[in-house]
């Protein structure tokens, strides 16, 4: 059995509060479009997780917390992370360094460990 290759990364977590109106996903429509705007960046991928409850600062939470995590190069999710918090009216982004597993066998079927090359390939939306 091969043994997974470590490598340093960088995951970014955009932490959002999801009131629910007019989503397509249910995910909420700052999920939705900071997803978009990943994907129009080129980040490999990126995934949000709604939540049941939560609260933050200023208590409670009046929908549901959503949280989007994204693992990458450090250079192109700093880029992306600032973008966002900038844009961001309220929520946490939050930009930490992990040890990415990439497993040998996914290097062997796709000649690279760049998770870019080894991404599928992205089908516009609405086809």
């Amino acid at each position: 059995m091969s043994r997974p290759m470590p490598r340093t990364r960088r995951r970014l977590t955009i932490l959002v509060e999801d009131r629910g109106a007019g989503s397509s996903t249910g995910c909420g429509l700052v999920a939705e479009t900071i997803i978009e705007l990943a994907r129009e960046q080129g980040l490999p991928g990126i995934s949000a997780f709604r939540g049941d409850a939560g609260y933050g600062p200023d208590g409670p939470v009046d929908g549901r917390p959503v949280m989007i995590v994204a693992v990458g190069d450090a250079e192109c999710l700093d880029d992306f992370a600032h973008a966002v918090a900038t844009a961001l009216p309220d929520g946490l982004v939050v930009l930490d360094d992990v040890v990415e597993l990439v497993l040998a066998a996914r290097v062997a079927a796709h000649g690279s460990d760049d998770p870019v090359e080894m991404a599928p390939p992205v089908a516009a939306a609405g086809t």
